[in-house]
């Protein structure tokens, strides 16, 4: 390391990570998040300019989190380039390359996207006056995130119905004839530019020293395939120094959204094969004997390693129970939770 950070062997070992890819399974609590940050710092450490440093989180809540958490680690002499370290969501930064290819954009708001919607189910010939817009924008938007690039009709295949297929060709139109983008298409306007746009991809693989990936599990089959193009994986050579991949296989819980874990199960094999699939197994958040009874309920399971947590402080007792039935589990936890209010 360039520095004398303050972090675990297991952290360590991420933060020196240089020339490839790297797999980092972490689960909530294990640090996964001052991992990334240390390791944004230490390639600033190193000399990398700070807006050659990519840092995609989740939502606007956990990017916001660990830009602030960057800049107050950040020591006095790295704070500049820090502030220049992109640190931002999908839908941000696929919005700020498309205002650097087109200029000014146009974006859908989820308000008037529903009001388009409606529109068109009352509209002939479909005068559907009952079907809730927002419940068939929400169909769409998931089926234009799970098949990325492919039109409406081929939404067959994934069992969508004929009533979201029509309404689907019929809004996408109306955003093209309209020259604004929505959500959706913020991304997969990315994704086409990308293929396409071959000055661009070029300034794209051009730029980035480090990309980084948080909760790289709940990612959707649309980013998985826009992470793929930026690092340039997808056309057959990575195009970044550094990627780093962090998260979880174990615990993907946006699969209603189209999150799926698989990019990174690929990922982790590349690495594995290159010896840079790393684990952070010891948690930070949780006391000692929280941590003993997962391992003992998990400790089954393929693929759940084993945590630990060397806090000497004090545990509760780790009680178990069984029921015959959910609703007598209901009715005996919500007595307990009314005993300790």
């Amino acid at each position: 390391m360039h520095r004398n950070w303050d972090v675990s062997e297991e952290q360590a070992r991420v933060v020196e990570f240089r020339n490839g890819v790297t797999t980092v399974g972490a689960t909530a609590g294990s640090g996964k998040t001052a991992t990334c940050i240390y390791t944004i710092l230490d390639h600033l450490a190193e000399g990398v300019d700070g807006d050659q440093i990519l840092a995609v989180a989740y939502n606007r809540a956990a990017a916001g989190e660990m830009k602030d958490r960057l800049l107050r680690w950040a020591p006095e002499d790295l704070r500049g380039a820090a502030h220049a370290v992109e640190i931002s969501t999908f839908h941000a930064y696929c919005l700020r390359l498309l205002k650097q290819t087109h200029g000014r954009v146009e974006v859908l708001d989820d308000r008037d996207a529903r009001r388009w919607v409606g529109d068109i189910l009352r509209s002939k010939p479909i005068e559907d006056f009952d079907t809730d817009p927002a419940d068939i924008l929400a169909k769409i938007s998931y089926l234009r995130e799970v098949m990325p690039g492919q039109p409406p009709d081929a939404w067959r295949r994934a069992d969508a119905d004929d009533l979201t297929i029509t309404v689907g060709n019929r809004y996408i139109d109306r955003l093209h004839r309209e020259e604004v983008i929505d959500f959706t298409e913020m991304q997969v306007g990315v994704l086409r530019l990308l293929d396409v746009n071959q000055k661009m991809r070029a300034a794209v693989h051009a730029h980035w020293d480090l990309m980084c990936c948080d909760e790289a599990q709940d990612q959707n089959p649309l980013r998985c395939a826009i992470w793929a193009r930026l690092t340039g994986v997808a056309y057959g050579k990575q195009t970044a120094r550094t990627v780093i991949m962090v998260g979880d296989w174990n615990q993907s819980c946006y699969r209603f959204l189209g999150a799926t874990p698989e990019m990174f199960l690929a990922y982790r094999e590349q690495a594995i094969a290159a010896g840079s699939d790393f684990r952070l197994t010891r948690n930070f958040r949780s006391l000692p004997d929280i941590v003993d009874s997962g391992n003992r309920v998990l400790g089954e399971q393929v693929g759940i390693a084993a945590r630990t947590n060397d806090d000497p402080g004090a545990s509760p007792v780790i009680q178990t129970e069984e029921y015959e039935t959910a609703w007598e589990e209901a009715e005996a936890t919500t007595a307990q939770i009314k005993a300790w209010v």
